[in-house]
This record gives C-alpha cells, sequence and structure tokens, in this order.
C-alpha cells in the first residue's frame, strides 16, 4: 500500500508475505516504524529493516532452523550492527578497543549478543557483509 497512511504519513508499508531479500519498507511514520534501538535518529531514518539477531545465514549453513528473534532498527544501524558482527568474527569475539571505540554501544551489544547466542548453539559464525 502507497499514499497516505491511516497516521497521515506518506509512505509503503511492509507487506508481511513479502521474501525478506525484498526491499523493505519506507515510511514516515515513525512512531509505528521506529527504530527499536535509538530514539532518535537526525536524519529521521526512512528504511526500517527487520534484523535477524543470529544472522541467517549462519543458521542456513548449520542447516538450522532460522532463529526467529528479530528486532527493527534503521538501515544505518542494521549495517552497523553487520559491520560490530564481521569484526566480531574477525577478532574472534575480542575487537581491539582503538577499533571498538568508533561502534555506537547499543549496536555493539546487540552484535554481541548475536555473537554470543550464536556461539551457546554451536554455530559458526562467518562474515556477514
Amino acid at each position: 500500500m502507497s499514499g497516505m497512511t491511516e497516521q497521515g504519513g506518506y509512505g509503503v508499508k511492509k507487506n508481511e508475505d513479502v521474501p525478506p531479500s525484498s526491499l523493505a519498507v519506507v515510511t514516515l511514520t515513525p512512531e509505528e516504524d521506529a527504530c527499536e534501538i535509538h530514539a532518535d535518529h537526525s536524519p529521521v531514518g526512512l528504511l526500517p529493516v527487520y534484523h535477524h539477531i543470529i544472522p541467517q545465514s549462519w543458521c542456513l549453513a548449520a542447516h538450522v532452523p532460522i532463529d526467529p528473534e528479530k528486532i527493527r532498527l534503521y538501515a544505518t544501524c542494521h549495517d552497523n550492527i553487520h559491520v560490530a558482527i564481521d569484526l566480531l568474527v574477525t577478532h574472534e569475539g575480542d575487537i581491539p578497543w582503538d577499533i571498538r571505540r568508533h561502534i555506537g554501544a547499543a549496536e555493539m551489544d546487540l552484535a554481541r549478543y548475536g555473537y554470543d547466542r550464536a556461539l551457546q548453539m554451536d554455530l559458526k559464525p562467518k562474515l556477514t557483509l
């Protein structure tokens, strides 16, 4: 659906039947589609995406069901989390401070949570980007 939404903002709403590989939704209704880790974004995020806490590729490689736990983020946060995940993989979970200090705390916490859960499930973390 595009055009005016019930909330009065213009945008395209996510159809839950759309495959995950499809483009996410552009929306101007932040109350409904806001990033779940940051209350404010400047500029306002226009592309909310759903991030699987444990990367789908890790589950697929291990032939286990994709973990259903997801969080709604704006695209920049999502990309930053994947950079943090890849740094965890590259540095075997111990990112040096001179690199780590450039990653936001919320993004790092979420990346660490997914990485640690994957290890607990005996998944083999690989680069995601």
